[in-house]
């Protein structure tokens, strides 16, 4: 008879605020707050984000806080979006690429969440702005954002060559 392994590996919770560049406190639906993220590249005088190229990857870290227990496990969503809404960069996963499902979120844990977006090679150089949010894998469903919609706006990402 063989016996199957199961290793069940516990993630280390943590209830400290780390630093970040850019504050947002902005809530998703009943139990889920953006604090803030962290964009890689060097920000300029209208804060945002340079050095992204063409074809790169634009590395994020989104800073969330639980404000109650999520009620289902829920994907994020990051997009790197041009003035008319299409999508030129994109990457959705649970957070911290599974290993922290929201629906085992506390009340005031803080999760940092890293994702590397990548950009499509035929992006053309301009601006692009940052959205996210969270929907529910099994309908498509998004949380509610605050203030109306479903999703975050976060700042401006200039891609160039």
């Amino acid at each position: 008879m063989l016996l199957a392994r199961l290793q069940v590996r516990e993630t280390a919770r943590t209830f400290v605020v780390p630093a970040f560049r850019h504050g947002v406190g902005a809530r998703l639906g009943n139990a889920v707050e953006l604090l803030g993220y962290d964009a890689a590249g060097e920000i300029d005088a209208r804060d945002a984000v340079a050095g992204v190229a063409p074809g790169g990857v634009l590395d994020l870290v989104l800073h969330w806080q639980a404000t109650g227990t999520p009620e289902r496990n829920y994907t994020v969503f990051t997009h790197l979006i041009d003035a008319q809404e299409r999508i030129w960069g994109q990457k959705d996963s649970p957070p911290q690429e599974g290993a922290s499902p929201t629906g085992g979120w506390i009340a005031g844990q803080v999760i940092s969440d890293r994702y590397r977006i990548p950009v499509q090679a035929d992006t053309t150089p301009g601006d692009y702005r940052i959205e996210v949010g969270m929907y529910d894998p099994v309908n498509g469903v998004r949380l509610p954002a605050a203030g109306g919609g479903d999703r975050l706006l976060l700042g401006t990402v200039r891609v160039g060559k």
